[in-house]
């Protein structure tokens, strides 16, 4: 079943008109969130907007709860000997970060480089560490999965899992607080919700309150450990999940906090409907470039409202894309490159890919995630990961020929569609019920491409024609006054 976007957009607006003993819902959680101004309700936007859209789906909240992740025994204690593990090697940590005592601290999500043990979106910040012999520590956010014990071993070094805390959380919990806080709570307004919804309003409720009370202790938690520990400066990835809890702590023990960019901001859509102040921000934002230091502040009030702390830092991660000098010649066959995007709705995409497909000799190179079984990613977009359809082709890694040999590249809000305007290669949006929130295509940096397009072949095969210089001149514009990421790490070191 499709989401419903607008239903869920008006759903989540509704929730956060809630009161509590007619107080704003986020005032509620603010209450008992920290001393500070910002609101738990607010770091939670991202995965609250999830649910919704998950409920959106079908209306129902017996069907919702079934989606919800449902562990079996052997998979809880599997859960549960990893979480044990995470946190003797954050004990571990908070020892050895005592001894050595590290002026800086890096938080990021549990990925690493190929080839490497670092973050690869971080990773100019670690090599700068690593030739300036720079001692730090790291906090991760993991799924406490495979993944987690892999990376374990590859890391090498020792790190705060930030799941960690669930495990003293457990046992030093006040569930008489907790039941005081549920009988307050139980107060909410919720006449503006139907029959439907409400079953679902009051579980999310009830989901929430859990979470805040564990966010609290980790806020307490991360507080002291910073200020414990002599931590004169965080840096972060712009994870608008998990980053929250420590720039609460970071600001309350009087530690700056540096974040950057990452991505597109797609993630950001519909998150700062609430007033800005209430949410976590970091003393410094570092954008990749001029085009996303005005355009950011044009599509959210939560940066434009931050505006005095944006900044141009580059890009943390490597990255030199080389300029395509020329769009191969069109012949019979049309070669087109689409990512899989996670949050895209499969079904939509699916019935553009089979009236693509359609098209007299189209060929699909499908570019899998490293991070999710490639035979999952290629069966929900309806793509043969046996090769046993000549017209498709699975792709786990691009190179310079793959780029060379591509007509256009399709796609929904994938940030490989932002690397594709900076090679030159042109790109069509798909125009799907998947809320962007920044459209290229309105900014005339792309194509687009709607499923009831009468003439789809022709419009896919127009694009090809768009002129080497106009790609060059969206380039141009979308990677000008770019800023040097190694410059701006010294120069945070050189503060400290």
């Amino acid at each position: 079943m499709r989401q419903d976007i607008p239903y869920a957009l008006d759903l989540l607006k509704r929730i956060n008109g809630i009161t509590i003993n007619e107080a704003p819902i986020y005032s509620f959680f603010s209450k008992y969130y920290n001393g500070d101004a910002h609101s738990f309700w607010a770091s939670q936007m991202f995965s609250l907007f999830g649910d919704i859209k998950a409920f959106s789906a079908e209306k129902n909240f017996d069907k919702f709860l079934s989606g919800e992740i449902k562990q079996s025994f052997f998979h809880s204690l599997k859960y549960s000997i990893a979480l044990g593990l995470s946190f003797v090697i954050s004990l571990l940590f908070l020892l050895k970060t005592k001894m050595r005592g590290s002026k800086v601290l890096v938080y990021s999500p549990d990925k690493l480089k190929k080839g490497t043990n670092k973050d690869p979106r971080l990773f100019q910040i670690y090599s700068v560490f690593d030739e300036e012999k720079i001692s730090y520590g790291e906090v991760i956010h993991t799924l406490l999965n495979r993944e987690f014990l892999s990376n374990l071993l590859k890391r090498k070094r020792l790190v705060f899992y930030l799941e960690s805390l669930s495990l003293p959380f457990f046992f030093l919990r006040n569930r008489k607080k907790e039941d005081e806080y549920r009988k307050e709570l139980s107060k909410a307004s919720l006449a503006h919700f139907s029959e439907t919804e409400l079953p679902f309003v009051r579980y999310i409720l009830e989901k929430y309150l859990k979470r805040c009370l564990l966010s609290e202790f980790r806020i307490a938690f991360f507080s002291r450990m910073l200020r414990e520990g002599g931590v004169k400066e965080l840096l972060t990835i712009d994870d608008a999940r998990y980053a929250n809890e420590l720039i609460v702590g970071a600001r309350m023990s009087g530690v700056k906090v540096s974040m950057f960019q990452h991505s597109n901001f797609d993630y950001f859509y519909g998150l700062d409907a609430l007033p800005p102040s209430l949410y976590a921000f970091p003393d410094t934002f570092f954008m990749w470039n001029d085009y996303w230091l005005a355009r950011i502040q044009e599509l959210s009030p939560l940066f434009s409202f931050h505006k005095s702390r944006l900044k141009i830092g580059g890009r943390m991660y490597e990255y030199a894309p080389k300029i395509r000098g020329h769009t191969p010649a069109l012949k019979e066959e049309l070669t087109i490159l689409i990512p899989y995007e996670v949050n895209v709705d499969k079904s939509e995409i699916r019935e553009f890919l089979q009236k693509v497909l359609s098209c007299p000799g189209t060929k699909i190179l499908f570019k899998v995630r490293a991070d999710m079984p490639l035979e999952k990613q290629a069966h929900e977009y309806g793509i043969d990961s046996k090769g046993n359809d000549r017209r498709t082709q699975v792709l786990t890694t691009l190179s310079d020929e793959i780029y060379a040999s591509v007509h256009l590249v399709l796609g929904v809000y994938s940030g490989l569609l932002d690397e594709m305007v900076e090679r030159g290669i042109p790109v069509v949006l798909l125009k799907t019920s998947y809320p962007l929130m920044n459209d290229l295509s309105a900014g005339g940096m792309t194509g687009s491409l709607s499923i009831e397009e009468n003439n789809m072949c022709e419009k896919l095969r127009s694009v090809v024609q768009v002129s080497q210089t106009e790609l060059l001149s969206r380039r141009e514009r979308f990677m000008k006054g770019t800023g040097d990421a190694r410059s701006v790490v010294r120069e945070i070191l050189r503060s400290l």
